[in-house]
């Protein structure tokens, strides 16, 4: 089965052609239209929206659609309102119920970052939600007098900065680092996990990843493989 799937969030579109529980070609688009002439014939869509007006835009351009939400996952979650529950975290725990079947802390690093635990049936147990490194070096600039505004960059940096902006890239990379690692251990003790894994995904996840002392593992498609092998379910 050849499937569109599509991630929204707040940085943009991303999409995929999922096929046979792999990604075979994803790519970053700007609007809905864009998705029409790359996908070609698909058996099936499948949508995780955050964004409101992105919503209604997908839905107007592909009305046969399916959009998940808490009602349709078929997984447990874990959260005092399921219905304020991302849907691209949804789409992590569908990942890790149908790829890991492991307990598993994803840590999904974009605009925002979520580090979240899900049991190994796909259990979403909570998580926490914190700026992503992007967010947080242009709050530095936009809320103080002296900082400047300055890219992140591509490459890692080590813990010690020489100068304003080195200091400013290394500070906001490593806290990252750090949070997202010391949140998975205090999630993994505090439901009694003595193995887990800790899965990485998301734009910045690249970034962050050699700054980790854990081990871990990065798949930077984790949310689209979870929503296809969704799809795949509902469609047959």
């Amino acid at each position: 089965m050849r499937l569109l799937v599509i991630d929204a969030g707040n940085s943009g579109l991303k999409a995929g052609i999922f096929v046979d529980f792999f990604v075979s070609a994803a790519g970053v688009f700007e609007s809905p239209e864009g998705l029409l002439g790359w996908a070609g014939e698909t058996e099936g869509i499948a949508v995780s929206s955050v964004v409101p007006r992105m919503t209604e835009a997908l839905t107007e351009a592909f009305p046969s659609a399916l959009f998940l939400n808490k009602d349709n996952a078929g997984i447990r979650i874990f959260y005092r309102d399921p219905a304020k529950l991302g849907s691209d975290r949804i789409a992590n725990a569908l990942y890790v119920k149908h790829f890991l079947s492991q307990n598993t802390v994803v840590a999904d690093l974009g605009t925002a970052v979520t580090v979240d635990a899900i049991g190994a049936d796909g259990t979403f147990y909570g998580g926490v939600i914190f700026p992503g490194p992007q967010t947080a070096i242009a709050s530095l600039a936009e809320r103080t007098s002296l900082l400047p505004r300055i890219s992140l960059g591509r490459e890692p940096v080590g813990p010690l900065g020489r100068d304003t902006e080195t200091g400013m890239r290394s500070g906001v990379l490593w806290s990252t680092a750090m949070a997202v690692e010391g949140f998975a251990k205090a999630q993994a003790a505090f439901l009694g996990w003595e193995n887990y894994r800790l899965v990485l995904t998301g734009g910045m996840a690249g970034l962050i990843r050699p700054l980790l002392k854990a081990r871990c593992f990065l798949e930077a498609h984790a949310t689209l493989l979870g929503l296809g092998a969704w799809a795949q379910g509902l469609l047959g």
